[in-house]
């Protein structure tokens, strides 16, 4: 005989039933979600509301940017974007500069 996991009728933290991502194609818009099943539940969620928007135009990556604390997978992201990166230097610009700051400088 197998063993069912235990969970508390009124369970006060979300139980994960479904984890992937899905593309939604459409025009840009607000859209309501709504989760059923089609038996052996009810789900407790009810519905979400969200906005899809176009995808913002290309931008220009002709200046570089100066990460400040950014995040790893930002910084991949920023270049696989097109876009030159490097890591901010304690030093004197000497022309203007486009600084990202992120939140782990603290302490730098």
């Amino acid at each position: 005989m197998g063993t069912a996991p235990l969970v508390p009728l009124l369970h006060p933290h979300p139980i994960p039933v479904f984890d992937e991502e899905v593309t939604l194609h459409g025009p840009t818009g607000k859209y309501k979600l709504a989760v059923t099943m089609e038996r052996g539940g009810s789900p407790m969620g009810g519905r979400a509301t969200f906005y899809m928007s176009e995808a913002p135009a290309p931008a220009s990556s002709a200046q570089a940017l100066v990460l400040w604390g950014i995040d790893e997978r930002v910084e991949r992201w920023l270049r696989s974007s097109g876009f030159t990166c490097r890591l901010f230097e304690r030093a004197e610009a000497s022309e203007r500069e486009i600084i990202l700051v992120g939140e782990s400088f603290a302490g730098r």
